[in-house]
This record gives C-alpha cells, structure tokens and sequence, in this order.
C-alpha cells in the first residue's frame, strides 16, 4: 500500500508548513501537526480521459468529499456520507489512509517535495521574493499575479524602528524593486537548497534576458532578500523575518545557532508558537519554546470580549489589503 508523506510551505507570504498524507485519491492534511483533516474524492472520473488531458488532469476539478476530522485528543469525527456508485471505493481509500495516519502523525520531519518554486525577480533579474511553490511540474501555473504580498496578520502587529507603517513601507519597497512591469521565474530546487536551481520557465512582464542556471547563494535564505537593496530596505526586511521566526523554525536546514536565535526570536510571539510547535524538526532550547506555550495558555484563558454584532473573528486569514473589493 502506497502512501506517500510530505511538507509543503504556504506561501504569499510564506506563513507555515502544511504537512500531507495521501493516499490515491484520499488526503489528510495538518497545519499544526494536532488537527487532521481527511478528504476522499472520486478519483473514478477521470478515467478514460486521453492522454493530453491526463497530462493536464491537475486542472480538472474532482470535488473532495470530507471524510472526517482527527486529533489525538477528540478522536475521529467522520463527516456526512455521500452515497455514490463509487462510494465503497473511497470509503475504503479513506479508511486506509485513516489506519496510516494513526501510525504515522507523530514522525519528526515529513520531507519537503514541494521542490518548484516560483520567484519574483527584481531589477537585475535576481530572485527577490517568493512566491509560490509546487511538488510537481504539472502544477507549474504561468498565469499567476506577480506581486507579493505581506499578509494581514503582519499588517496588525509588524512594527519596525523609525517606520511609521513597516508593512506598507516593505510592501512598497518590495513593488519598486521588481519594477513596473515584474517578471517571475519557475525553478527547480532540490530540498536541501544547496545545489543549483535550473529555470524552467517564466512569466515576464518585460523582455528580459533571463539565467538557465542559479546558483544556491542567489536565493534568499527566508524566502525574501534581505540585502543588496539600501540600508531601509535591509531594516525594514530583517525586522519582518525576525517577526517570522515561529514560522522559520519549521525549516529543516537550520543550523544550529540560527535555530537558537530563531527561538528566542520567537518566544515573544508567543500565540504563533503555540500553533506551530509540534511540527518543529529540533529544539535547541527547549524552555524558549515552553515559555511561549505557557504564555499562550494563560492569554488563552482570560476571559475575552464577545464580538460585536456575533460576528466571528476573521484575524487567521492571510489577506492583503489588495484582495479586498
């Protein structure tokens, strides 16, 4: 029985890992390594497609069915049952994936396949920020908006000296350097980050004459450059990854001291910490990470306006201020 495991970083901006089982057409996913969502879907239609559209099959939409919610602590909730001619078959994909997932949720690391990367380049051409990324190349999309984005949570509470609003002031600089008309670049980056990057395709916005081949060294470390770009852009960049550093630490290639500085970094985000801990690889100092949890607890257990109007908060969703109508 083929099950296949794997990370996947979200991006635009880069705010956490989703960590992935699948099997066939059945996939639980977790974005705290606690809570297991399960989905199945009828993987049966596209059969008999041709071969150019089995090529293309990841465009054909094949809607998932939910098969249940899981955690260690409340157990399996099976979701609504959807009788169907193929019913039986994914009911038994999803039971599969269900017995795997019991056995395999606590693994230290699930490997980082999502090897594709999309980056946004700036003036000379170098990679500035990242975009977004893909575990196969069939997922490459050309048609994707070429702006990065720094997100609402760091919109709220991202604070940097002598900036009277670090977000806009990074988001602005950020556009600038990619100039007017922005051009991307697909690659291919092995896990490690450590080997050259071949390109494989681009989204210009201008003529360009564009590498084959990167260096490791050209790519920035976290995802967004962080120098060679004045010193109030390296100001701005440098207190927004520090402001990262709960998410950073789900990397696996950080060196040792790094990952230390990182979670001192991220003892004063105390609540993100929280929902990230359980994926992290390694902890150097494990009472950093403590700190923060129990930080988080104490906060969680005050007791809390109701919302105004019984509207629920909204404050997890990752927008920018540019996706709103």
């Amino acid at each position: 029985m083929v099950m296949l495991s794997y990370s996947q970083r979200q991006l635009n901006p880069y705010r956490g890992v989703m960590r992935v089982i699948r099997h066939r057409g059945a996939e639980a996913v977790t974005q705290d390594g606690w809570n297991w969502d399960l989905y199945v879907s009828n993987q049966a239609l596209l059969e008999g497609l041709s071969d150019d559209a089995r090529a293309h099959s990841h465009r054909i939409l094949v809607s998932d069915i939910r098969f249940g919610r899981w955690s260690p602590e409340h157990g399996l909730k099976r979701g609504p049952i959807y009788p169907s001619a193929d019913f039986r078959r994914m009911e038994q994909e999803g039971a599969a994936l269900y017995a795997y997932l019991l056995q395999a949720h606590q693994a230290p690391v699930f490997p980082f396949l999502d090897i594709y990367e999309l980056w946004l380049l700036d003036a000379n051409s170098a990679p500035l920020a990242l975009l977004a990324s893909a575990t196969d190349a069939s997922e490459m999309d050309l048609d994707l908006p070429l702006t990065w984005r720094i997100g609402a949570c760091a919109r709220q509470d991202f604070a940097c000296a002598g900036a009277v609003n670090a977000a806009d002031a990074l988001t602005e600089h950020v556009r600038q350097l990619a100039t007017s008309r922005p051009a991307a670049i697909w690659v291919r980056r092995e896990g490690d980050g450590d080997g050259d990057a071949t390109v494989l395709g681009a989204i210009q916005g201008e003529t360009r004459r564009l590498p084959t081949r990167l260096p490791a060294a050209a790519f920035p470390r976290y995802f967004l450059a962080e120098t060679g770009h004045g010193d109030t852009y390296a100001q701005l960049a440098r207190a927004y990854l520090d402001r990262q550093a709960p998410c950073l630490l789900l990397l696996p290639t950080l060196a040792r001291d790094e990952r230390m500085r990182l979670e001192r970094l991220a003892r004063a985000r105390a609540d993100a910490v929280e929902q990230h801990h359980r994926l992290y690889p390694e902890l150097i100092d494990p009472a950093q990470i403590q700190a923060a949890r129990v930080e988080s607890m104490l906060c969680r257990k005050l007791p809390t306006r109701p919302e105004e109007y019984g509207f629920a908060s909204m404050h997890y969703i990752e927008l920018d201020m540019g996706d709103m109508v």
